[in-house]
């Protein structure tokens, strides 16, 4: 829809991923035409340009060696058995096994601070990005609309169509 993301992949090419996340969420945000101060709403997601998000999810894979990008959210979300279009409710205990395994969450329970997530290629696949934060932690009930958004965009794949097995 117009969107500038030399910003994005400038962050991403200097593997500045902090800065990368939180210009993520602000791009997403202006593509959905939504405040900055406000988040994005299950009807933002489920119309989220394909394009745009190829072009965001791009971006990450690339400066990550395919390990950071929703696509590969995505793959982790499905290998553990989430489902779409649906509010993390329904489902808790699933999106607390992604959550422990992506590192947003510790084993037991403990939601990770924002500011402690790992900023750099240590992080595990999956990791990042995490622009679905409150600013404390990284908790959503909107990530399995976005991962149906991910798999209706047909975004990258893995040429095993499986991450990990669980």
């Amino acid at each position: 829809v117009g969107a500038d993301y030399t910003q994005l992949a400038n962050m991403l090419a200097v593997q500045d991923f902090k800065a990368a996340n939180k210009e993520t969420a602000e791009r997403m945000l202006w593509v959905a035409r939504r405040d900055e101060k406000s988040s994005l709403r299950t009807q933002d997601i489920k119309n989220f340009p394909c394009r745009d998000l190829c072009t965001i999810d791009q971006l990450w894979l690339a400066s990550s060696d395919y390990k950071f990008g929703f696509s590969v959210q995505k793959q982790i979300w499905f290998d553990i058995g989430g489902k779409l279009n649906q509010f993390i409710e329904s489902d808790w205990e699933t999106y607390c096994k992604f959550c422990e395994f992506v590192e947003w969450r510790k084993k037991g329970g403990e939601w990770l601070v924002y500011d402690k997530l790992c900023w750099d290629l240590r992080g595990v696949l999956g990791h990042l990005p995490a622009t679905f934060c409150d600013g404390t932690t990284v908790a959503s009930v909107r990530l399995g609309f976005l991962f149906s958004r991910v798999a209706t965009c047909k975004l990258w794949e893995d040429p095993k169509n499986k991450i990990f097995s669980f």
